[in-house]
């Protein structure tokens, strides 16, 4: 069900007078977290937060909210309020596209897509990378993957790491001497970024 902003108003009138999150939940047929989530989000930055209004998150922006998460181990919750976003769904999207993705942000256009055909009828051929700049965007990968390592339960970050390890001897054809590199890497992270990981 699409509420609209004066539902959302209303809803969080409701619940400020005193309405239990389980009768909102049994009224308006919104789940509990997202009622949560709605009064957050309207504590922290006010009632015009609720209307709706077209996005278009830059890279930089995905980048930063993805790093909170991963690296500095802020909840998804948190961050997704702090930012505004009008739902968790959001960031969580956000981040599977960004594993999916090889730890790339993804970018979607929005309106028509352009037609992949020039003036002519002949399909413009891509631009096939240099040995050079194909090894660059694994690097880049690479240090992405290790990055993000860090995030989750102890139990679970080691069945990543495993199978992290397990990938990227794979899709790069490292040798222990290359893996071991890797790893040095991510020791000398914290120094890289002047940030201390949590561990």
């Amino acid at each position: 069900m699409k509420f609209t902003f004066e539902d959302k108003v209303q809803i969080y009138k409701e619940r400020k007078s005193g309405t239990t999150f389980s009768k909102l939940q049994l009224k308006w047929k919104m789940r509990k977290s997202k009622t949560k989530y709605l009064v957050r989000l309207v504590d922290k930055h006010g009632l015009d937060i609720l209307r709706h209004s077209s996005h278009d998150y830059s890279i930089q922006f995905k980048e930063a909210a993805i790093y909170r998460v991963f690296i500095l181990h802020v909840s998804i919750t948190s961050v997704s309020i702090d930012l505004g976003l009008s739902t968790d769904s959001l960031l969580l999207r956000w981040i599977k596209e960004y594993k999916e993705n090889g730890y790339n942000v993804v970018v979607r256009k929005r309106g028509r897509h352009a037609k992949e055909e020039n003036n002519r009828g002949v399909r413009e051929r891509k631009q096939v990378p240099t040995r050079a700049e194909l090894e660059a965007i694994n690097r880049e990968r690479i240090h992405k993957k290790i990055r993000c390592l860090s995030y989750g339960k102890r139990s679970t970050r080691k069945e990543e790491i495993v199978r992290a390890i397990s990938d990227l001897r794979q899709d790069f054809s490292l040798n222990k001497e290359q893996f071991s590199d890797l790893v040095q890497f991510r020791k000398n992270y914290e120094n890289y970024y002047g940030i201390e990981v949590k561990r």
